[in-house]
């Protein structure tokens, strides 16, 4: 049975090799990490999935701006390789876009295959005018948690105008 929780202090180190594992040594040079740069994750925003205290994958939020607002930026979502495919990502996004909407969060910002995230309801973010600056604008995708679309501009890191 896979449990859906916050993190414990204890997962830090053990997320971080996941995050490794899943995106490689250099990950931390992608563009998303630019807008993580000095900015802590959303903490309610944060979870973890465990089977039988076994930590199996992550996810997380990071706080950007577009234009006057504050949206999320979600990433990175991983899972160990073992246990892709067997529903705990689906199970972990599924979770944490029910509690950012249910917070009143508006939009949801990613960079990713377009394939895997469109089953969540994510759409090319340009559809809005929508951009992330010096990123691939076909993997740079959006999602509305609401009726509202969101204004038109470039992402940009949390404190940048």
């Amino acid at each position: 049975m896979v449990e859906i929780v916050s993190p414990l202090p204890e997962h830090a180190a053990l997320i971080e090799s996941l995050l490794d594992h899943a995106f490689g040594a250099n990950r931390q040079s992608k563009i998303s990490y630019r807008y993580r740069d000095g900015v802590p994750p959303i903490a309610d925003l944060s979870w973890v999935a465990l089977s039988n205290g076994e930590l199996l994958g992550s996810i997380q939020f990071w706080p950007a701006r577009l234009q006057n607002e504050t949206v999320l930026l979600l990433g990175p979502i991983a899972l160990w390789a073992g246990y892709v495919g067997q529903g705990v990502g689906t199970c972990l996004m599924n979770h944490a876009l029910a509690v950012a909407k249910a917070k009143g969060w508006k939009y949801v910002f990613l960079v990713g295959d377009p394939n895997y995230y469109r089953r969540f309801g994510f759409e090319l973010a340009a559809k809005w005018g929508v951009t992330m600056p010096d990123e691939d604008q076909a993997r740079f995708q959006g999602l509305l948690l609401g009726e509202t679309l969101p204004p038109a501009g470039p992402l940009l890191p949390l404190g940048v105008s």
